[in-house]
């Protein structure tokens, strides 16, 4: 089931987020216009919680807890993300298709055209994990970049010995494998040590959301880094809401799934060597200011170079922790929509 699908059932329309409240067994539910209030399961204070209707934010005052309806749902039923989607889109009522009636020549063609078109991320070949080798073999490689073997193993990376390569498996946000990815485990042939091991569409794809959607929106931010492997290190950094973009553009595609997600803050952390005024073009398409929603969206610069040595085309994770902690703290700037002119 698409997010932004259930995004547009949802946000907005009190009575489906008092349908899906009642059906997670929440009881004293009451509409007060811009948000909705109710008790916690088996609890005894009417107003212990709140969602508002036009975010879906929701803030747990008795218990400390916070997130959205999607995180709410995954906290009562004990599931995954994937898992709470499907079963609040049942009980919507909604279908897991495109709903499109056409009476045109070779009409499964057109439905996956149209499919393509008005929800390409859902349009992804999808492939069993059983092509895979088995996760028994880790890299020393990704070990010396310091990816852990249990940060290898939780983003279920392995290592197969017939092609003598690292594979990263590539999940959609739904949690389906949708590609793999491969770096030869040598570099001399450094420039091309990337490839395709099971083709995907990678602009279709924001790495990491499969993992981190609950801590990101319990955060309510969200790091957007270059690579797969600055999500796994930061992460064995302790940082979880984060996600890559496999490079250094973010496609319209996910642009739209990023802002789907309704969070706060929004971080671009790209490797260095990417000039200042491309990641303000970035940032624009990133940037929500409207009725329902808005956020900030940042970027990392080190114009001096002080922590990423120039022409290192580092990642902002390459380098630990502190030189993190330093990046965010003294090179995070604000991106204003006022003072770039954005590119058509």
């Amino acid at each position: 089931m698409n997010v932004q699908t259930l995004n547009n059932e949802l946000i907005g329309n009190t009575d489906n987020i008092i349908k899906v409240l009642t059906k997670l067994n929440h009881e004293h539910i009451q509409a007060r216009g811009k948000y909705i209030t109710f008790a916690n399961i088996s609890g005894d204070n009417p107003n212990a919680c709140s969602i508002l209707t036009e975010t879906l934010s929701y803030q747990n005052f008795s218990h400390g807890g916070s997130g959205n309806i999607f995180t709410l749902a995954m906290d009562d039923l004990g599931c995954n993300f994937p898992k709470a989607l499907d079963i609040i889109a049942k009980w919507l009522g909604i279908q897991n298709t495109l709903q499109y009636e056409l009476h045109l020549p070779f009409n499964a063609f057109y439905k996956r055209i149209l499919r393509e078109q008005l929800e390409p991320e859902s349009s992804l070949k999808v492939y069993d994990e059983s092509r895979l080798p088995p996760l028994d073999s880790f890299s020393k490689l990704f070990i010396d970049d310091h990816i852990s073997v249990e940060a290898q193993k939780h983003f279920k990376v392995r290592y197969c010995h017939e092609d003598d390569c690292i594979l990263i498996p590539i999940f959609s946000m739904n949690d389906e494998l949708v590609g793999v990815k491969a770096r030869n485990n040598s570099n001399d042939d450094y420039n091309n040590r990337w490839y395709a091991w099971l083709p995907y569409a990678k602009s279709h794809v924001v790495y990491g959301l499969n993992w981190n959607y609950k801590q990101i929106i319990n955060k309510r931010t969200l790091i957007i880094f270059e690579s797969e492997k600055a999500v796994m290190q930061a992460w064995d950094c302790g940082l979880y809401c984060t996600c890559a973009v496999a490079g250094h553009s973010i496609s319209e595609v996910q642009a739209r799934i990023i802002k789907s997600l309704m969070v706060e803050n929004i971080i671009i952390a790209f490797d260095e060597s990417i000039s200042e005024d491309e990641l303000k073009y970035e940032a624009s398409k990133l940037l929500v200011d409207n009725i329902t929603y808005k956020n900030n969206v940042f970027y990392i610069f080190d114009g001096n170079n002080t922590f990423l040595k120039q022409g290192s085309k580092d990642s902002p994770m390459d380098h630990g922790k502190n030189t993190w902690l330093n990046l965010y703290k003294n090179c995070r700037f604000r991106y204003e929509m006022e003072n770039y002119d954005t590119r058509n």
